[in-house]
């Protein structure tokens, strides 16, 4: 594994792209994650909402890099499928009217 100090990691950092990002997006993360701390998931939904992107951050308070918990699971599931049924279905109605 890479030091968190070696140089290359500033160039794949999601937040560095972030202006690329032109669909809703959703976030989960671990608050115990000792990898890649939830400061840099807020960072990330931060910088989307200051350009008045749709992003939504879930924060698993018991989790960390994974999710282990099965009820952490079902709960992320059934966030998916409520994101994707609100912005599936509005792309869906924006086709059929556009």
């Amino acid at each position: 594994m890479r030091s968190r100090t070696w140089p290359g990691w500033s160039g794949i950092s999601p937040l560095r792209h972030a202006h690329k990002i032109r669909v809703p997006l959703l976030v989960f993360h671990g608050r115990n994650d000792t990898r890649v701390p939830v400061s840099e998931a807020e960072q990330l939904v931060a910088d989307m909402k200051s350009r008045q992107q749709h992003v939504e951050l879930v924060v698993f308070e018991d989790e960390g890099h994974q999710t282990e918990k099965l009820e952490n699971h079902m709960a992320m599931n059934r966030r998916i499928a409520q994101f994707f049924g609100q912005h599936l279905r509005q792309a869906w109605i924006n086709a059929k009217e556009g």
